[in-house]
């Protein structure tokens, strides 16, 4: 049984460097996720970051972070479920922990990191003081607004996190999208790998930090590939919408694609 403390005493637990963005990879590559599991899985890897890949939180008070981030209801059961699939998917370990008078807390979840060649070697754990203090077991009232690292004092630092947290907004826009623009066009891996491209090439071309209203720079660049998409396979006639432009402006358009006389 692992001793609860906080996130500079959790960090002992620590795998190695942690990576929101791997774990978030991994999670998605080894199983077909719900969107409701999608969503949790962002906020564990929020909730993981304190700790370079280690924290502890009660069901009851996820339940409650998650309905103030998301906006959504969820049950206990299916937090525990979740809890549960990850560690079946060996992404975390669920430790069981205990404060200062030996009565078990909320548990310690490790996430296992993969190895890279920058990471050190695992070392082995070692026993933190106990000075119990449950990292997230005390409710918010107020949905999360920031990432829960403070800043950091190395500026190429602060980019890769501020890139990161813009990756990790990107996908809750694109996922709470998926249904108005994926049907009739898209599977879910078709438009993952779509979306993920061209928040890929915002951030190669430095244009992600310019973007003021992200849910307006999705949902416009949606609308312009799935026009694209609706005209090349057929789902709209080329000639109708000039057509209808035509008429909604007052000026017609020449349509090139017909032969007229």
């Amino acid at each position: 049984m692992l001793s609860n403390g906080k996130p500079e005493e959790l960090s002992k637990y620590s795998k190695g460097i942690y990576n929101p963005k791997t774990f978030i990879e991994e999670v998605k590559e080894n199983w077909d996720l719900t969107d409701l599991q999608i969503r949790m899985t962002y906020l564990v890897s929020d909730l993981a970051i304190k700790a370079e890949g280690v924290f502890s939180i009660a069901h009851n008070t996820f339940v409650k972070m998650f309905e103030n981030r998301f906006k959504m209801k969820i049950s206990l059961s299916s937090v525990r479920r979740f809890f549960g699939l990850l560690e079946k998917l060996e992404v975390l370990t669920i430790n069981a922990a205990k404060r200062k008078n030996n009565k078990q807390s909320a548990n310690i979840y490790v996430i296992e990191q993969k190895k890279t060649e920058e990471q050190p070697e695992e070392q082995p754990y070692e026993q933190p003081d106990e000075h119990p203090y449950e990292q997230h077991n005390i409710p918010l009232t107020k949905p999360l607004t920031k990432p829960l690292t403070k800043p950091l004092k190395n500026e190429s630092l602060v980019n890769n996190t501020d890139v990161n947290i813009f990756k990790i907004k990107s996908n809750e826009i694109i996922f709470k999208y998926y249904q108005e623009f994926s049907v009739g066009r898209w599977n879910k891996k078709q438009y993952m790998t779509i979306t993920n491209k061209f928040i890929d090439e915002a951030i190669e071309n430095d244009r992600w930090s310019t973007i003021k209203n992200l849910d307006a720079y999705i949902h416009n660049t949606l609308v312009q590939i799935s026009h694209k998409s609706d005209i090349k396979y057929g789902r709209i006639n080329p000639g109708e919408y000039l057509d209808e432009i035509g008429r909604a402006t007052g000026k017609p358009i020449y349509n090139w694609l017909e032969i007229r006389d």
